[in-house]
């Protein structure tokens, strides 16, 4: 049994779903937007709701090393641990959570992916460990129907959490932003959780690629760093994606070819396995 929540004092719980460890009194919600103090339990406000979904190829979360050339069902919800400047779906991440849309049942998702002939389920869009409870119960319901379960994450999420995320995902596509500095600035958490959490799911059997967004603020001694840190401490050649950003939200920039070319020579010195999005 996975605690979610334990007591912090009279008619207040700490959330334990993510490094935040937000401490919430009856009625407040976290900083991730979706988890609320309710008769003091925390809950997931958001349970079944979808703000978006999308039959897609499974090369565009992106994964290309497994399941190649299948589909996927996306869906996505509201809500995020980590409040990054440069997201691109910042309007259900950050901004804009709707609770009073339609909710499915974890039934009704997979017989959606049946009908559409996808393989696997990606939960994605949004940060989807933040609603574990969902999580869970439609990967349990995707494997009975034989279907893989995706997710796309920023693996900022608790440990003890993370090992149940593990237990029953198959694939995962964890994103990497960039050392100490730019982590803090850009989106507000650690690296070393993350790091943590790619080598815990890859020593679960989990198949795990990196996304890599290229913010303002990554420079390619960060991705030097990065892929020794892969080389020396993971047992697999990871696959690892440079994602191209767009102007977004308080993102200004755009990446040019020559930063996205320096940070792939300097990530191709430890990592053999890379594509640009």
């Amino acid at each position: 049994m996975i605690n979610l929540y334990r007591q912090a004092g009279r008619n207040k719980q700490t959330c334990l779903i993510c490094p935040n460890y937000c401490t919430l009194a009856e009625g407040e919600t976290g900083k991730c937007g979706v988890r609320t103090n309710k008769e003091n339990k925390i809950v997931l406000d958001t349970y079944g709701i979808i703000s978006a979904m999308a039959v897609e190829p499974i090369e565009k979360k992106p994964i290309t090393h497994v399941l190649q050339g299948t589909k996927t069902l996306s869906i996505g919800s509201y809500g995020c641990s980590l409040k990054c400047k440069f997201c691109e779906n910042h309007l259900i991440s950050q901004d804009q959570i709707n609770i009073t849309k339609k909710r499915y049942t974890c039934r009704e998702i997979v017989l959606i992916a049946k009908q559409y002939d996808c393989a696997s389920i990606c939960m994605t869009y949004n940060e989807p460990t933040i609603s574990f409870e969902f999580l869970y119960d439609l990967a349990m319901e995707a494997k009975l129907s034989g279907l893989k379960f995706v997710i796309k994450t920023n693996g900022y999420v608790n440990r003890e959490v993370w090992q149940g995320v593990c237990s029953i995902a198959d694939i995962m596509n964890i994103d990497w932003k960039g050392n100490y500095q730019s982590y803090i600035k850009m989106a507000g958490g650690f690296p070393s959780i993350v790091f943590n959490r790619i080598k815990e799911a890859v020593a679960d059997g989990v198949h795990v690629e990196i996304s890599i967004p290229l913010h303002d603020q990554m420079e390619p001694e960060h991705l030097s760093e990065f892929g020794e840190m892969l080389y020396e401490e993971c047992v697999t050649n990871i696959p690892c994606h440079l994602l191209k950003i767009q102007a977004a939200y308080n993102h200004p920039g755009t990446t040019s070819v020559e930063h996205l070319q320096k940070c792939k020579e300097a990530l191709s010195k430890r990592i053999e396995i890379i594509t640009v999005h």
